[in-house]
Formats: C-alpha cells, structure tokens, sequence
C-alpha cells in the first residue's frame, strides 16, 4: 500500500510540471500601448516553434518582403533577458531592403518554453540544446540556399551560442553579426557566483542567483525608443515574456560554454565577423570585444552607437549579398587594441 502511495505521489508531482504550469512557449503577443508603428510587427509577421529532443520548445519568427524575392536572409538571436518583439523595427529595416528575416530566442527566454519556474527566472543545466537549436533551426526551418546568403547576427549572451555553433559547423551561414557579445555571465548578476559543480545535481544551480532580481515594472528610466526600453514595453504588456536575472546553474553554463569555446579555439571560426559595440558600453565589454576580435580569423570591430547599428547591419549583409570579395574591409573601423 505504502508503494502504492509513493508512486501516486510521483505521478501527481510529474503531472505538475507538465503543461499548464506556466512554462509553455508563447507565441500570441500583444502590442503594448506605449509603442508606435515603428515598434509593431512587420507586415504578414508568423511564428513557429523548433524543439530539440526533450529541451522546452524555442519560438522563431519570420517575416519577408511582400513584392519580390529576398536577396539575403538574416537571422537575430536576443540575448539574455531579451526577446524577439525588440527587433521588430530592425527586422522591418531589413524587409525593406528586400532581405527576408527570422528570430530565433534562446532556451527558456523571451517567447520560448521554460524549463524552471518562477517564469521569469532564465536557467538552462547547459547550453548544449541552445547550440543545436540553431542548427536545427537552420536545418529544418530556415535551410538557407546559396541563392540567399544568410547572416546570422547575435546580440549580448547569444554571441557565444553562436560562435559555439559556428565552431562545430553552421553550413549554409555565409558570416556573423555581434552587437556587444557578452562573455561574463557574472555581469548579470554583479555578486554571483555560478557555485560548484555538484550543486547542480542537488538543483541547487536552480535559483537565482544573489544579486540577480526578479523582473520589475519600473523601467529604471531607459530613454523613448531604446532597446531597454522597447522590451520593457512588451514585457509590461505580455507577462509571459518578462525575464529576471539567472539561476547559478545558467551562470555555471555559460562559463562552460565560454571555456569549450576558448579549448576548440575560436580560430576555427572560418567566416566573416563584424562585431559591433557601443562607445558608451563599459570598458571591460569594449575591451573583451575587441580581445575577441583578435582571436578571430577573420573579423573587424566597429565603435557604433546602439542606434545606429541597423544601418551597419544592413550594409553588412547588402555586401554579403552581393559577393563583396571582403565585405568586412569597408564595413567596419578599424580594430586597435584597447590599452589595458
């Protein structure tokens, strides 16, 4: 009997964290009052989702030109805490330069499935279903042809998904976009530390981190028009994409993620790389940026204000497009490195 009861039990606590529990994927979000036209979703915009083996479900979106066919593809990874509705005014830019346009959020953030609750709580056990996410992603949805070149371009923490992916093999990505990679996770939660390894088997790597709050409604005065400030309006108007800071267990990932990088060595990275970063970022980003940079074969950095990176971007791509024998020379400043 008391078998019986055990096993009960266990079959009720597997029934709670199925769906229904706050952790679907979303896809049916609402335009948040306080935005114009510039911040809404372009025209005929879908989404869909991509799911690797038992990973939550990642949501894409896709948009393209109306009239003619697109003569490149761009695919915009947010990073954390972001979310795909932020970079409807940059995916509209691109449309209009007749490039077709997907998103892609990461494992547990923006409008994808989570893996722990609270909702808003960012935690992966690793970033390994991240990294074949956008190669299935690529594989199954996007299936970039020649015809099209497609540029993938990542923002913040989605920067090392992506070199990660780059690194084991992205056929099909023709070059790579980064707007201020971010390569310390602890910069997320400024007094956390990932913790030791075996606290992850204890599902201790499951909470927040110390120093890393949950989502709030102030927007802490980001300026009209700014990212910060376009993701709080969405995130205001639609709950289920609010993100707070990580877990340990995601601070402990990226730190592998960012070691399993540096041990294949980024030299492998045989593409095109244009990093972009803000002047008014902090010194430690501006100067691993440019570190970054260095270590890559084939790469260019460029001082950029935020606002003006659409622009850049565009012009990126419009060179890979057309076959530029080095779209990177033109397109970007030059790359000294920084004084320590």
């Amino acid at each position: 009997m008391m078998r019986r009861f055990v096993l009960a039990a266990l079959l009720l606590g597997l029934c709670a964290c199925g769906r229904g529990d706050g952790r679907d994927p979303f896809t049916d979000s609402r335009i948040p009052p306080n935005l114009g036209p510039a911040f809404w979703p372009p025209q005929a915009w879908a989404w869909g989702l991509v799911q690797v083996g038992a990973a939550p479900a990642q949501r894409y979106g896709v948009g393209a030109p109306l009239d003619e066919p697109p003569i490149a593809q761009v695919l915009l990874m947010p990073g954390y805490g972001g979310t795909s509705e932020e970079d409807f005014q940059t995916a509209s830019a691109f449309i209009d330069e007749r490039m077709q346009v997907w998103t892609l959020d990461g494992v547990g953030q923006g409008g994808s499935g989570r893996i722990v609750a609270p909702r808003d709580l960012g935690h992966v056990d690793s970033f390994t279903d991240d990294v074949e996410g956008v190669r299935q992603t690529l594989d199954r949805v996007i299936r970039p042809s020649p015809d099209t070149p497609l540029v993938a371009i990542a923002d913040g923490s989605a920067a090392l998904v992506l070199l990660r992916a780059a690194q084991t093999g992205l056929p099909g990505v023709a070059a790579i976009v980064l707007t201020e990679p971010r390569l310390r996770g602890s910069g997320l939660a400024p007094r956390a530390s990932s913790g030791p390894p075996w606290a992850r088997w204890l599902h201790y790597g499951r909470y927040r981190a110390p120093g890393a709050g949950g989502w709030r409604r102030e927007d802490g005065g980001a300026e009209p028009g700014s990212t910060a400030y376009v993701r709080h309006a969405w995130q205001t108007a639609n709950p289920d994409l609010r993100m707070g800071g990580p877990s340990l267990g995601w601070l402990a990932a990226f730190d592998e993620l960012l070691a399993a990088l540096r041990a294949d060595g980024p030299r492998k990275i045989d593409l095109p790389v244009l990093i972009l970063v803000d002047p008014k970022a902090p010194p430690a980003e501006r100067a691993d940026a440019a570190d970054l940079c260095h270590a890559l074969p084939h790469c260019a950095l460029a001082s950029v204000a935020a606002s003006d990176w659409a622009p850049r971007e565009i012009a990126f791509v419009n060179g890979v497009a057309h076959a530029d024998a080095n779209p990177l020379a033109t397109r970007a400043l030059p790359n000294p490195r920084p004084g320590r």
